[in-house]
């Protein structure tokens, strides 16, 4: 059987096909979307990627070289410098003391006032707009996630993630599985320290969440597999 979240995937696909755009590029285009996940894990996923995403993310490594999965991912490879250098790792964006140990600090918010509006850990900085393509940092990414919040609410963790941009089915599917792991240590963060809680939806709000033409086979495929 189906989670739920998989469920609300493959309607929020059927949603975007009838969404065209002008676009030379984007075949389908949802401005402004905003969809509310259960946190369950997805079952449309390429399992193996997915793990070796969540190991990288974790070593907090700026550098995609000698993360088994990602130094030879055709997307990675695209985006990276000559040094395999890129912006987008996740874990580096919300765990690293270089980048002022977010996670805890919004986990410590909450801690501090269970009402607090203040459990932001933000992705992107102003400094991206060079540092997207200076080749130093990066060839070419400008890191999609922009910021979550959390909100505790009647003893649930609302988890909101806040995309610039977000491909639907080469983007989404791994970003909704990294979002899901922090929402669920947020919870056991929050537990370890006597504030009871569950997970609660995820709501996910893309500036843009799009379909590029190139995938529309892939799209169709995962409709007919899971719809």
């Amino acid at each position: 059987m189906m989670t739920k979240s998989t469920e609300q995937y493959i309607t929020t696909l059927r949603y975007l096909l009838h969404m065209p755009t002008d676009s030379s590029v984007i075949a389908y285009e949802w401005l402004g979307a905003n969809i509310a996940f259960a946190p369950e894990p997805l079952d449309c996923i390429a399992h193996k990627y997915v793990e070796h995403e969540l190991d990288w993310y974790k070593s907090q490594d700026l550098c995609i070289i000698g993360h088994p999965g990602i130094e030879n991912n055709s997307i990675w490879e695209r985006i990276s410098t000559e040094k395999g250098m890129v912006n987008s790792n996740y874990g580096w964006c919300i765990y690293s003391k270089d980048n002022f140990l977010q996670f805890e600090k919004a986990c410590n918010a909450i801690i501090e006032d269970n009402n607090t509006k203040h459990a932001v850990m933000i992705y992107t900085r102003p400094s991206i707009n060079t540092e997207w393509c200076d080749g130093v940092h990066a060839k070419s990414d400008m890191i999609c996630t922009v910021y979550t919040a959390a909100f505790l609410r009647n003893n649930k963790l609302q988890y909101h993630v806040h995309m610039r941009s977000n491909d639907a089915v080469f983007g989404m599917r791994n970003d909704f599985m990294w979002h899901l792991f922090v929402q669920k240590q947020m919870v056991e963060y929050l537990n370890k320290r006597h504030v009871q809680c569950v997970p609660g939806d995820i709501h996910w709000f893309a500036d843009s969440l799009h379909i590029y033409k190139s995938s529309i086979s892939k799209v169709q495929d995962l409709i007919k597999t899971y719809g």
